[in-house]
């Protein structure tokens, strides 16, 4: 309605442009140096050169606050938080008011969370699902982290019909250049494989497995310490029973995994 309001992501030119359409008032978010409420100084909270978090800024006319989130990676949780924020201004909050309320901001089950892993590793669990623009996102998370290896366990990226193929050798030869160790889980995710081996990761370094049970065998046999693990599927490929065989406190799992519930736990 003209009285309402419309909050869009200003760094998705599709969502952006969604602003002509609007006869409410339009406020933005996003890294863009044109967001009304914009995100800065993005950075990875490092304890012991392992990640615990993230921080970044949130400015809007003259004002700015800072945010930090413990728990979870990825520049999707700033996203997430400028969003709320936006809200809360519209609301009636002060920038500061809603950045004091993020700290209670946790993130979603397997949407970029932090979990402890056998043998000293750290998981980034990002188990929920997957998509080409969510991997390709997720592979940028650890591309600067400072850890002993990049290990990454990508599974199938499904209902993407004619272009399947296309994308998922787009995510092999954007991996190529940031992993050490690439686990491929699923049909379609053999040509994540394929991609990566033909633009210059070792074929030593890349395993291909058709079930996610069969992965988390081969990744429990070579994680070590201080390797940073992504993990990432679409949601009937299952990788979260990965992160079960391979996160340090498997007990925890109904209430850090996604999918912990009924007929997945029978499936």
């Amino acid at each position: 309605a003209e009285g309402g309001a419309v909050i869009l992501n200003a760094d998705d030119g599709r969502v952006l442009e969604m602003s002509r359409a609007s006869r409410a008032k339009v406020k933005t978010f996003g890294f863009d140096k044109g967001s009304d409420l914009k995100i800065g100084d993005f950075k990875n909270i490092l304890v012991g050169g392992f990640p615990k978090g993230v921080s970044f800024s949130l400015k809007v006319d003259k004002s700015m606050a800072r945010v930090s989130l413990r728990g979870v990676l990825g520049k999707s949780h700033a996203f997430s938080c400028a969003a709320g924020a936006a809200v809360g201004l519209l609301s009636g909050l002060t920038l500061d008011e809603s950045a004091k309320a993020l700290v209670e901001y946790s993130g979603e089950r397997g949407r970029g969370k932090i979990i402890e892993g056998i043998n000293g590793a750290i998981l980034i669990d990002e188990s929920y699902n997957a998509s080409p623009d969510s991997t390709h996102a997720a592979l940028e998370t650890i591309r600067n982290l400072r850890a002993k290896r990049r290990v990454a366990v990508l599974g199938d990226m499904l209902e993407l019909g004619k272009q399947s193929e296309k994308a998922h050798r787009q995510i092999g030869a954007f991996a190529s250049d940031i992993v050490d160790v690439l686990i491929t889980v699923g049909k379609d995710a053999r040509c994540i494989a394929e991609e990566a081996r033909k633009s210059g990761l070792d074929q030593r370094n890349i395993f291909h497995f058709e079930t996610s049970k069969d992965a988390s065998i081969k990744l429990k046999e070579i994680v070590a310490q201080g390797d940073a693990v992504l993990i990432k599927g679409s949601q009937s490929i299952r990788t979260e029973k990965i992160v079960k065989e391979v996160m340090l406190r498997p007990a925890d799992s109904p209430n850090l995994l996604v999918r912990q519930y009924g007929k997945w736990l029978r499936s």
